[in-house]
């Protein structure tokens, strides 16, 4: 059975930060929920929930260029279809996961390999080699996930 829903992220005047708006096939309805603050197409992309209920995608709470934290302290975040986007949920970010030592700089990406994964994937994102975590699919649950090392990167 396919997905009846679709997420377009849409950006205006040369912008790189975006929204997405999520689309039903059938009706050819929009949502009146918009997700802001995203960049899909640079940082974390857009990943549905194996049961379709939602997705994950990478917040970045600061849009301003002109900003010194523009583009800092980004979360992984978990939207679920029909509430509203300031209810969604931190998976994956500095604050969130102090445990991990990520830095402000980091791009706190999560992913599946696939639909059909038993884990997911988180990255801290950035230039040069990159950190991974991962914790089982249904965590996505539990209040906060324990993030376990997959590999790291060796600084010497």
């Amino acid at each position: 059975m396919g997905r009846k829903k679709i997420a377009i992220s849409i950006t205006s005047q040369d912008k790189e930060i975006s929204e997405i708006i999520i689309l039903d096939i059938p009706s050819k309805t929009r949502s009146s929920e918009v997700i802001k603050n995203c960049w899909p197409s640079g940082i974390g992309g857009i990943h549905w929930l194996p049961d379709n209920s939602g997705l994950i995608y990478t917040h970045i709470p600061e849009i301003d260029k002109n900003s010194k934290n523009y583009i800092l302290n980004t979360a992984s975040v978990i939207y679920k279809l029909g509430d509203s986007p300031k209810n969604s949920k931190t998976l994956f970010s500095k604050t969130n996961n102090p445990e991990l030592d990520l830095k402000s700089k980091d791009f706190c990406i999560i992913y599946f390999w696939n639909q059909t994964d038993k884990y997911l994937i988180a990255k801290v994102g950035g230039i040069g080699f990159k950190d991974y975590y991962y914790a089982p699919v249904n965590s996505i649950t539990n209040k906060k996930i324990q993030w376990k090392p997959l590999f790291k990167k060796n600084i010497k």
